[in-house]
């Protein structure tokens, strides 16, 4: 009988040669399956990674970038921002209103429901962009005024 040993792994007796290639090959196809495996987990591992790297560097970069300009920026454009905003969001939401109204309702219903809608919106938007904007001020306040005075 002939003894045959692969890279350190058990040895085989084998008699014929058909049965060494088959053996090899049958070994060849596990090692695969295996390497595989472990390519598709490496993959997922990637895929995941990528993806929470994209998400964590996207957010940091946005509060960085926030930051940084709105240190060169003065309270006033905050403020016009907000008026834009405002303007646009309820020219928005008033000719989306008439638009999606005026497909099952009456026209004039629609114009009547959608004016009212977006004072009421505009009222909403308004309120929670000057919320928003005033703790976004605060907090860029209170920055400023620790870097003037170190501890």
């Amino acid at each position: 009988m002939e003894s045959v040993c692969f890279s350190g792994h058990e040895s085989f007796l084998l008699t014929p040669s058909k049965s060494v290639l088959s053996t090899l090959l049958t070994w060849r196809q596990d090692e695969n399956t295996t390497r595989s495996v472990s390519n598709n987990k490496c993959n997922e591992f990637h895929i995941y990674l990528s993806i929470y790297l994209s998400i964590y560097l996207s957010i940091y970069l946005s509060i960085c970038l926030s930051i940084c300009l709105f240190e060169c920026v003065h309270i006033y454009l905050s403020i016009y921002l907000f008026e834009c905003v405002h303007i646009y969001l309820s020219i928005y939401f008033s000719l989306f209103i008439s638009i999606y109204l005026s497909e099952s309702v009456h026209i004039y219903l629609s114009f009547y429901l959608s004016i009212y809608l977006s004072i009421y919106l505009s009222l909403i938007i308004s309120i929670y962009l000057s919320i928003y904007l005033s703790i976004y001020l605060s907090i860029y306040l209170f920055y400023r005024i620790v870097q003037c005075f170190p501890y």
